[in-house]
């Protein structure tokens, strides 16, 4: 059965290289809803869309698909028809432009658990109720949030755009492949309870993006605060046109 939106589980019987499902290592502690809610008037640590380095991502190699950690030159599978990752029929492949770096703020970060994800809080990922953040998707019954140490954390720009699949499966030998936002989205939520919340990638924010020095090498790092992902997943960078400085060459003593 073809997945039309919503993510739906996979069992170890079509599934090879399947990440086993765990606590995350960078956990400290978990929050309880009474916790976040006591947070929610406070700036979060992180506001940056972004991965944890482990966070297994559904890519290609050699006709099939396998879970792998985030890397540069790689391809990400976008949707996957036949529901087997050893069969790539009609799925949508789009190559990796840019393997993005973030730094986090000191003495930890929110971030949350998704059977073999871990992502920012405010990370987008599509539900069987429609797009929403993983903190939403938390309150919902998913996953849990815990304050982590991790130093830096993972986004990707990819070739003209589009989401990638990661598990959110709790149970080991089984996925659950859930479509989660990369950079260059744009959020609009439901105007009322009968609809969902869409996500799309408009051309004129892929353009931007891709006229940017910093983002056209495969491989980005910024610091805290270069970047700042608003609601509707816009991207506020400290360094507006991505302009490289060119190295001033040293002046030889005489």
């Amino acid at each position: 059965m073809a997945n039309h939106g919503a993510p739906e589980p996979i069992t170890s019987d079509t599934a090879i290289n399947v990440p086993e499902t765990g606590q995350p290592t960078t956990e400290t502690s978990t929050l309880t809803r009474r916790q976040r809610s006591a947070k929610s008037n406070r700036s979060p640590k992180s506001s940056t869309a972004c991965f944890s380095f482990d966070t297994f991502v559904l890519t290609v190699s050699q006709g099939i698909a396998l879970w792998k950690m985030l890397k540069k030159g790689e391809s990400v599978v976008q949707s996957l028809p036949s529901d087997n990752i050893m069969d790539l029929t009609d799925a949508l492949i789009t190559p990796i432009k840019t393997l993005c770096c973030f730094e986090t703020q000191e003495g930890g970060n929110d971030m949350v658990n998704l059977g073999t994800s871990v992502i920012t809080p405010n990370h987008h990922i599509r539900t069987a109720e429609g797009w929403m953040t993983a903190l939403q998707a938390v309150d919902r019954g998913q996953g849990m949030v815990y304050q982590s140490m991790l130093q830096r954390v993972y986004n990707l720009c990819l070739e003209g755009g589009g989401n990638i699949l990661i598990n959110t499966s709790p149970q080991p030998g089984v996925m659950t492949f859930t479509p989660a936002a990369t950079m260059g989205y744009l959020f609009a939520p439901a105007s009322d309870s009968q609809q969902n919340s869409s996500l799309s990638y408009p051309e004129d924010i892929q353009t931007q993006l891709g006229l940017r020095q910093d983002l056209s090498y495969g491989y980005a790092h910024f610091r805290l605060g270069d970047v700042e992902t608003l609601p509707n997943g816009k991207l506020i960078f400290d360094n507006i046109t991505g302009d490289i400085p060119q190295k001033q060459p040293r002046t030889p003593f005489t």
